[in-house]
């Protein structure tokens, strides 16, 4: 006699064991997308606001120029009270979204247009690099 052809009433174990594997390969592949996504976007941010901040920065030495420093006959004289580097670079620390943000602000004179050259740099004090420059001039106060 042959045996009776019923419908399966289960999985086999082979078969869940299969399943279980297509879906946790599926699933991690996934997750991997989002993680790269997440880290990918979170740099992106730090690069923003680094850039943001250093055009903000530039903006009001160009708008306040006397809050930073004075020009005399010896050149440029920094403002007291500013915290100022080994370079004679203005420095500056802001806290943006719990990171900590160096901006340097770099004063030269400009000996053919007697303009002051301003160099605004923004790094990132953490492990990663992210970093951003803008130049700009102001109107040297002493030539007019």
């Amino acid at each position: 006699m042959k045996p009776s052809k019923k419908g399966r009433a289960g999985f086999t174990l082979l078969e869940v064991v299969v399943a279980i594997t297509i879906l946790s390969i599926t699933i991690l592949t996934f997750f991997q997308i989002f993680m790269f996504s997440q880290k990918t976007a979170n740099s992106n941010n730090e690069k923003i606001v680094a850039i943001h901040l250093a055009k903000a920065t530039l903006e009001r030495v160009k708008t306040s120029p006397t809050y930073y420093f004075s020009v005399t006959d010896a050149g440029i004289q920094l403002n007291e009270g500013l915290e100022i580097d080994e370079q004679n670079r203005i420095v500056e620390e802001q806290m943006i979204n719990e990171k900590k943000y160096i901006v340097t602000i770099d004063l030269t004179i400009d000996d053919v247009s007697g303009f002051i050259h301003v160099l605004v740099e923004v790094r990132l004090d953490g492990e990663r690099f992210v970093s951003s420059k803008v130049e700009g001039f102001v109107q040297n106060e002493k030539e007019k």
